[in-house]
């Protein structure tokens, strides 16, 4: 007796999204930070890359976009299949399962790259603030050179174990023949034992730690603002001074820096608070509940717009740090 259907049934084709939530995520939300972060990402752009514009930290700044372009670009293919063009065609679902395990290993170790670049552009902050001659140092040519390869080959150490621990599961339509359907947690290189330990890992190195140190930077950075140990220094050419006395510069741009410098720290920090939710559930399965889809994906897209925030406040930072005449070294 044959298993094949004498006569084919057409399968109906419905959304890729795992919920209705999710649906409303992709569908309406995720277009909307894909155009923010074009807009921001445009007028940023346009901004540093006048060379005469004073910016702190702008080859990490540069950086940190591309990557930020990089993370977006990985959540795409999960927005646009919530379009009927994208999922009706069975030849691009397909397309896109095979390339689901890559596009959310790369997800993750993109996100992990963003947090430590993030943390460098405090850190040269700080050190500029606090001119320290010496660790400027690192800021520039080799050295810095050295410091981006080693925050990608952190980044990949401490990620590389999503790309090993899912595989791909087969179905079947309704007219009998296979169809790929799912990303599943696979044994064939990775116990889960192990696994925990490894999510564990990237929660402490890539989101506790960092968090910690960012919150300590920008609380000193915000210290010596307020304590008035970054004085304006006679910059001839600064923004500022061309239109204003340096007293007016002052108070105006460390007014402005007060505001973006905590709010740097606010949204790293909340933001990627949210995201440990995912890891607690990986390591206590028994957390796991009907509302389980819905909560990651809540929590994806509160992540994306924090650093969303985290990327405009670093700029309007590092750009006022600069343009005020606070810091004159870049």
């Amino acid at each position: 007796m044959s298993l094949t259907p004498a006569a084919a049934v057409p399968c109906p084709r419905e959304t890729m999204t795992t919920s209705s939530v999710d649906y409303i995520i992709q569908h309406y939300v995720f277009p909307c930070q894909l155009t923010v972060f074009t807009f921001v990402a445009y007028k940023t752009i346009q901004k540093i890359a006048n060379e005469q514009t004073r910016v702190v930290a702008r080859h990490s700044f540069f950086l940190l976009i591309a990557i930020d372009f990089l993370i977006l670009a990985t959540m795409l293919p999960q927005s646009l299949f919530s379009f009927e063009f994208f999922y009706s065609s069975e030849s691009l679902r397909r397309l896109f399962h095979y390339s689901k395990i890559v596009i959310n290993s790369s997800a993750n170790y993109f996100s992990a790259v963003e947090i430590f670049l993030t943390l460098t552009i405090c850190a040269e902050c700080y050190v500029k603030a606090r001119q320290l001659t010496r660790v400027e140092k690192i800021f520039k040519g080799q050295l810095y050179g050295l410091l981006i390869l080693g925050i990608f080959g952190v980044s990949l150490t401490i990620t590389f174990y999503h790309f090993f621990i899912y595989e791909l599961k087969t179905g079947y339509q309704c007219d009998g023949t296979k169809l790929l359907s799912r990303v599943a947690a696979s044994e064939d290189y990775f116990s889960m034992s192990s696994v925990k330990i490894f999510n564990t890992n990237q929660a402490i190195c890539s989101i506790i730690v960092p968090g910690v140190l960012v919150l300590v930077l920008v609380r000193k950075i915000v210290h010596f603002i307020k304590e008035g140990k970054m004085p304006l220094k006679e910059v001839e050419d600064s923004e500022c001074q061309q239109f204003f006395s340096s007293t007016d510069c002052e108070v105006a741009y460390k007014r402005e820096l007060l505001v973006y410098f905590p709010l740097i720290a606010i949204s790293f920090v909340l933001s990627h608070s949210v995201s440990f939710i995912p890891f607690l559930i990986d390591l206590f399965p028994s957390l796991r509940g009907p509302a389980f889809v819905d909560i990651i994906s809540i929590t994806n897209n509160m992540l994306l717009w924090g650093k969303l925030v985290t990327l405009y406040a670093i700029f309007k930072s590092c750009h006022l740090l600069g343009a005020s005449g606070l810091v004159a070294e870049f």
